[in-house]
């Protein structure tokens, strides 16, 4: 009898440690496929940037674009960054159908805000 109860016991407890080895190789899968999921939303977010926080530019006049609010603001200490930071909307100057006017034309914002996509796309890229 004791023989019997010792067989299932080892039985019991190789039953266990595999059941345990499966357990940790699920952990390790799911914290492999949550850190795919996170790489994957900040790669998302550059092109995406969420809440859909788009912002009309006119150049001088001539030209209308709208990009994203987080494409102005990637450099956090630079001027477009603070002035599209949302803190300063409302002193923002807009023309007739409510686009930011900045008072220069595209001949020098167009360069500008292509180096800005380039820097976002690919952070090494030198602005």
């Amino acid at each position: 009898a004791m023989r019997v109860e010792k067989v299932a016991l080892e039985k019991a407890w190789a039953d266990l440690r595999s059941a345990q080895d499966k357990v940790a190789k699920d952990k390790q899968e799911v914290e492999l496929s949550q850190q795919k999921l996170e790489e994957e939303k900040q790669f998302m977010a550059k092109f995406a940037g969420g809440k859909n926080d788009l912002i009309t530019l006119n150049f001088g006049g001539e030209k209308v674009l709208t990009v994203k609010r987080s494409l102005l603001t990637q450099f956090k200490e630079s001027m477009l960054a603070r002035m599209f930071s949302g803190a300063h909307d409302d002193q923002l100057d807009r023309d007739k159908d409510g686009h930011v006017f900045l008072d220069y034309g595209p001949s020098v914002m167009m360069p500008l805000i292509d180096a800005l996509r380039l820097h976002r796309d690919d952070p090494k890229v030198d602005l």
